[in-house]
């Protein structure tokens, strides 16, 4: 979001240094108001405090805010006078009392850090009450070095803190029906190597959905009478290719359609296309933006189209994403303009500046917006409600629902309400567990109706620092606990693929295989290949599932290969497994073709 549009939004901001009033003691109190029909997006204070960060970690200060449950998130920017910013990181995570906090100041080079004059806090609106932010004791926090632990201090921490997030996550056991949905991004499949793998790894580690992104905008990566065929496919259907290997595995496949962005990459030639005929989003400041305007008939029967062809294809779902604008600086367009006059029933002079100076306007834009969002939603819904298909409808949403009408037209807790979805993802990618709960908690509280959420988590998006393990089993344990019935993970990828084999056993525990025989040995290696010959009780025909496990004495790292024997087979060999680390324990397992492998 650019500076401008961060000024202009709210009706409760100030935009001068020394707007907000310190008390006697020192303490700046910023009042929050978020009633009323037209409330405020965003309450923003612009703090005065003049500093040399040149040779500095950053800024610290003490923060209390009375009820974080009315935001929806914060930011702060580190300001030089004259409307320039540079935004730094801010997470309050505590709330009804003081906290210190420590923002520290980007490793930006292009910015003169001895002049500092001040900052900017701003909280997004989340709720619909009144409440209060209050910061005191600002102060220049000195540089520190920071003194790293040893590796291996670190990592036995680490794998401290993962086994007891892991115990305590096969504490609390998924219930009856549990979804484990899964994003892939790659049109190709994991790693671009085709769908097999990617079904087949879902499949093997207890997932039951995969949401396949196979639409982007005009163009699919299968042939289509409505989008055009990618050309990055290598002129392979994958929609067929990924069907056919989720039906070989017990998936249910999901078909992910970016709905306003435009195509894959090198697509300029189609940009250009859809710009001279009027299909793409307009900005505030009269840019276009390679996003399709909601407004526009060709750019709403497109989504309808693809989505009813999709579901004539035999697919178990579909979902839209990317379903709103990008920001509130959109769309403003001659026909965005043209329809919301004639909704108002008058002419908008000062186009378009008069929709955020008067109340009343903004209030009927804000709505214009959402409607023109919702509109393929339903009709996406009616159709495939009619009682002769059984395609799902869900959508991957934001994760504020009071918030996301207003900032982007996205009313999701208006579709679950009527029913327009039959199961919903919220993108709760967060990585602190206390924030992950709240939004959990307030997604109950304002969501109403009866459809499923499957809230996201986000290892793909998360920092690398070996906690990867215990955050992911937090919050599928939170989801849990909160009663809901399953999960969405983003995305399928190299990240996702190292955390699986460390969070099967905890995460389902009724997975692990039935052991009839194991061998465990304990020494360094790299590699092993053996051999395995069947039991001879086994008939001829029947399968023997053989899972090597391959560990290190840290947990720090995990690998395994799993594969079943062929008919009438009575030996079976499986090949080296490559590990990166000195492992220093196998464990061999000769199980039943139990509950491991059967869906």
């Amino acid at each position: 979001m650019d500076k401008r549009t961060l000024v202009c939004l709210l009706s409760a901001a100030s935009t001068a240094f020394g707007a907000c009033a310190a008390s006697e003691v020192g303490e700046y109190l910023i009042p929050a108001d978020f009633r009323g029909e037209v409330p405020p997006l965003r309450i923003t204070r612009d703090i005065p405090f003049a500093c040399d960060l040149s040779e500095a970690d950053g800024l610290s200060f003490d923060f209390k805010a009375d009820d974080l449950s009315e935001f929806s998130s914060f930011s702060f920017h580190f300001g030089w006078g004259s409307n320039t910013w540079r935004s730094a990181s801010f997470y309050p995570t505590v709330e009804g009392r003081w906290t210190r906090m420590t923002v520290r100041r980007p490793d930006d080079t292009s910015r003169d850090w001895s002049k500092v004059t001040g900052f900017r806090l701003s909280g997004w609106r989340g709720g619909t009450n009144a409440t209060t932010l209050a910061v005191r004791g600002i102060a220049v926090e000195p540089h520190r070095a920071v003194e790293k632990p040893a590796d291996a201090e670190h990592k036995a921490a680490c794998a401290a803190t993962n086994a007891a997030a892991l115990r305590r996550l096969a504490e609390t056991p998924p219930s009856a029906g549990e979804r484990r949905l899964a994003w892939a991004h790659d049109p190709n499949g994991f790693q671009g190597k085709g769908w097999e793998k990617s079904a087949r790894l879902l499949a093997e580690n207890g997932f039951t959905d995969l949401i396949a992104n196979l639409v982007r905008g005009p163009t699919g990566a299968y042939r289509s009478d409505v989008v055009g065929f990618a050309p990055r496919t290598g002129g392979v259907d994958r929609l067929d290719e990924c069907l056919a290997a989720c039906r070989r595995h017990g998936l249910k496949l999901h078909v992910w359609v970016i709905c306003g962005r435009l195509g894959w990459e090198g697509d300029d030639a189609l940009r250009r296309r859809l710009e001279d005929e009027g299909r793409l989003m307009v900005s505030f400041d009269g840019k276009r933006e390679p996003w399709l305007c909601p407004s526009h008939p060709a750019n709403r029967k497109l989504l309808v189209d693809t989505m009813l062809e999709l579901a004539g294809k035999g697919v178990d779902g579909v979902q839209f994403d990317y379903i709103r604008y990008p920001d509130p600086d959109y769309c403003f367009c001659d026909r965005c303009r043209h329809l919301f006059e004639r909704s108002v029933g008058r002419t908008v002079g000062d186009w378009p500046d008069a929709v955020r100076r008067d109340p009343d306007l903004l209030g009927k834009w804000r709505r214009f917006r959402c409607a023109a969002i919702t509109a393929p939603v339903r009709q996406v819904a009616k159709r495939l409600h009619d009682g002769t298909h059984r395609t799902e409808v869900s959508a991957a949403v934001y994760y504020d629902p009071l918030y996301d009408p207003d900032q982007v037209g996205q009313d999701w807790a208006g579709w679950c309400a009527k029913g327009y979805l039959d199961f919903v993802c919220p993108m709760t990618y967060m990585e602190d567990l206390g924030d992950y709960r709240r939004k959990l908690a307030k997604h109950a509280r304002q969501v109403k109706g009866t459809v499923p959420r499957y809230p996201g988590i986000g290892p793909s998006v998360w920092q690398r620092d070996g906690l990867e393990v215990a955050r992911f089993a937090d919050q599928v344990r939170s989801v849990r606990e909160t009663g809901l019935r399953g999960f969405a993970v983003f995305e399928l990828d190299w990240r996702f693929e190292q955390l699986l084999p460390q969070v099967r056993a905890a995460m389902l525990p009724s997975m692990i295989p039935r052991v009839q025989s194991s061998l465990m040995y304990s020494f360094p290696f790299m590699a092993l290949t053996f051999q395995l010959s069947s039991p001879a009780e086994q008939p001829a025909g029947d399968a023997v599932n053989y899972f090597a496990l391959l560990g290190s004495s840290d947990m720090m790292a995990f690998a395994s290969s799993s594969l079943k024997s062929r008919p009438k087979s009575r030996s079976m060999s499986v090949p080296a497994i490559p590990i990166r680390a000195t492992f220093w324990s196998l464990s061999l397992q000769v199980c039943d073709s139990g509950p491991y492998f059967s869906r």
